[in-house]
């Protein structure tokens, strides 16, 4: 059975963070008890602290200090990033512009739609290449995976 602990602990003792599906280690108190500081300070290690679920500093029946991390499943922000793709206004395109240029020719004479050929073809490929290129960004983040940070923020 584990309980918090009541008494005073020493900010420099150690506690032992466990991640689920990683390797414990230890850390200062001062840090471990501060799910703020201990998510932050994790983030450089674990991919998923944003959300994670960080029980209270326990103690043991051996007398160990721990601290239990389960990180939130999936990569952070990717749903976001879908979201904000999926919400941005649509720019004009390559086909857009060929469109709005059918219409135009149309309008005047139907018989030069035909001179217009070549032109449409490169449109097409145009648009087929922006698709693809789309395609290609959203499978990118997809497939990314976590990043560590490249510096620790002061004060950890």
């Amino acid at each position: 059975m584990t309980t918090t602990p009541a008494a005073p602990i020493d900010p420099k003792a150690k506690v032992l963070v466990r991640i689920a599906g990683h390797k414990s280690l230890p850390l200062e108190y001062a840090i471990a008890a501060d799910k703020t500081k201990l998510a932050l300070a994790l983030t450089t290690f674990v991919d998923g602290m944003d959300g994670a679920e960080i029980s209270d500093v326990e103690t043991g029946p051996d007398g160990q200090l721990s601290v239990t991390v389960v990180p939130q499943v999936g990569r952070k922000g990717l749903a976001g990033i879908r979201a904000s793709l999926d919400a941005a206004t649509p720019y004009v395109t390559a086909a857009a512009v060929m469109l709005e240029r059918l219409e135009q020719v149309r309008a005047e004479d139907e018989a030069l739609v035909v001179l217009l050929a070549p032109e449409i073809d490169r449109a097409i490929e145009a648009a087929g290449a922006e698709v693809q290129a789309v395609e290609a960004l959203v499978h990118a983040i997809d497939g990314a995976a976590a990043e560590p940070l490249a510096a620790v923020p002061v004060g950890l």
